[in-house]
């Protein structure tokens, strides 16, 4: 059932996202973004997205969503909220040819994004959880969802690499609206919520990170992940696809974006997985 209200202001408390003004900063010529739409509700951004790349949907494009009823997070999670009280949105990036960096550094430029941003806002104590989570006070508060399609034409040197970057941001929920009680939002830290103004910081700072990514700077990605990492260094449960399961202490992040795990003398390098922090490093 939805929860979308009969009037976008019947909630004062959470105001709908100024649209124009998004658009207004952002969706400017030379810059990255060419398309910024907001929607009072949808199922998925990022399945609207996927949908939109038959459509020719450009670089750069865009889809806000005040209420998504069948959003999804990593290993196809649900994931809802009340309208108007998280931020969720997709974006989709186009890479002809062969990218310049491993795909693996785009979630976790997204990631930063988001924790740059909220750093900005000073929210504190404002941590990464690999690959992609952002947490606050060691409580999630922002995932992210990458999707990539690779289309063959013809000519290889037309080739498209697209990816869709999902991100969703717990803003004004309550505790008893977070699905865990591992899960916080910006309102229950005392921080800013203040959508429009965070939407427009985290998409500056993706277009910044995703620079670096462009440009192959995966050494300064790295230097700036670790930064705030708070899976490096710790004791961690990892559950790789297929079930199979590692315990041990995370130790680093290589070039690709994976995560380096030493179980006693054994070195994993792990891509994709499941991770848990066990406990804090001592």
């Amino acid at each position: 059932m939805s929860h979308t209200p009969s009037s976008d202001y019947s909630d004062l408390s959470r105001p709908p996202l100024n649209e124009s003004d998004l658009r207004s900063s952002l969706v400017r010529a030379g810059q990255m973004w060419s398309s910024i739409s907001v929607v009072r509700q949808t199922g998925s951004t990022n399945d609207d997205l996927r949908a939109a790349i038959a459509t020719d949907a450009p670089h750069g494009t865009i889809l806000v969503a005040e209420e998504q009823v069948a959003g999804k997070g990593r290993l196809d999670r649900r994931w809802s909220a009340p309208p108007r009280s998280s931020l969720t949105f997709s974006m989709l990036l186009r890479c002809p040819g062969r990218p310049p960096a491993p795909w693996g550094w785009v979630p976790l430029a997204a990631a930063l994004a988001v924790c740059d941003a909220l750093q900005r806002f000073e929210v504190a104590s404002v941590k990464l959880k690999w690959p992609n989570d952002v947490l606050v006070a060691d409580k999630k508060v922002a995932g992210v969802l990458t999707e990539l399609h690779s289309g063959r034409q013809a000519d290889e040197v037309d080739a498209q690499n697209i990816v869709i970057v999902g991100i969703g941001v717990n803003v004004s929920q309550t505790a008893d609206e977070l699905p865990s009680s591992v899960a916080t939002s910006l309102a229950l830290e005392s921080a800013t919520t203040d959508r429009t103004a965070i939407l427009r910081g985290i998409l500056r700072g993706f277009q910044a990170t995703l620079d670096q990514w462009q440009s192959g700077e995966t050494a300064q990605l790295r230097e700036r992940y670790l930064d705030v990492s708070a899976t490096v260094g710790r004791s961690v449960n990892v559950e790789l696809p297929g079930g199979r399961q590692i315990q041990g202490r995370a130790v680093d992040i290589d070039s690709s974006g994976g995560l380096i795990v030493m179980d006693g003398s054994t070195r994993h390098a792990v891509a994709a997985a499941d991770v848990t922090h066990a406990s804090l490093a001592t």
